[in-house]
């Protein structure tokens, strides 16, 4: 029979800190799951049986046991006469720990030593923090039954490499996305322009009167134009901006609206 020894170490605040961190945890641990199933050959005769590998044990519980502060350790140690110890250490961040020591075997053979340490580890583990591996009985090969795997463990596949994103063309005169067609243009009735005097000294073009200059805004704020834009329209239809128009500026301009016209 394996020896086994139990040793609790108190930090500054005793053990509590552990005791109150590993209860938190367990609420916290993932299902455990069976992933392998082994088929086991011995002179009493055949039988399989699903366990957990020690990795499918850590994936459930380490991510619980680290977030309350908690830590499981193993390490191989050399005992007197000649003899060799598994440690298993549960620790917490406040000082205070339990420490598990396993006699491991004599006289096994490399292969032998390997499915031994496996298994103490693995059993060490779920003792130490109160879970079930389910069914387990894979250290047959260290007591010299012929074992073989018929699930092994799945390969952990690593995360795929993030692609980059799609770099987007420079603008160019060529690939600038037309701006949308507005609304159908409503009819605009210009008003008549009203006769002004010639002033002194020659004919010159005659200024933009009131009501050209009333209906033009009138129509910018039917088809939603806001200033910005609509200063935009006049500069592009007339070629000049909205102060500088002239009665002839202010009729073209209200065909242009009228025809629905989008430069």
């Amino acid at each position: 029979m394996t020896e086994s020894t139990l040793t609790m170490v108190p930090g500054p605040e005793g053990m509590a800190p552990l005791f109150a961190a590993k209860a938190a945890a367990r609420l916290e641990f993932l299902p455990i799951v069976k992933n392998r199933t082994v088929q086991v050959r011995s002179d009493k005769g055949n039988y399989s049986f699903d366990y957990a590998t020690l990795d499918s044990v850590r994936d459930s519980c380490d991510g619980a046991l680290a977030k309350h502060g908690l830590d499981v350790m193993h390490a191989v140690c050399s005992a007197p006469e000649g003899r060799r110890e598994l440690h298993t250490l549960l620790t917490h961040k406040s000082g205070c720990y339990i420490e598990q020591v396993v006699a491991i075997p004599d006289n096994l053979k490399m292969q032998d030593l390997g499915s031994a340490l496996t298994y103490l580890e693995r059993y060490c583990y779920v003792a130490m923090i109160g879970v079930a591996s389910e069914h387990d009985d894979d250290g047959n090969a260290a007591d010299g039954n012929k074992v073989q795997d018929s699930k092994p463990s799945p390969q952990r596949t690593p995360p795929a490499p993030q692609e980059a994103p799609p770099v987007k063309p420079a603008m160019t005169q060529d690939n600038i996305p037309k701006r949308p067609a507005g609304p159908p243009p409503l009819p605009v009735t210009p008003p008549e322009p009203k006769e002004e005097e010639e002033p002194a000294g020659g004919i010159e073009p005659l200024k933009l009167t009131t009501d050209t200059r009333g209906a033009i805004g009138k129509a910018f704020a039917t088809l939603g134009y806001n200033r910005m834009r609509a200063m935009g329209y006049v500069k592009a239809i007339c070629g000049k901006a909205s102060e500088e128009l002239t009665e002839e500026d202010g009729q073209k301009l209200l065909q242009a609206l009228q025809d629905g016209v989008v430069p």
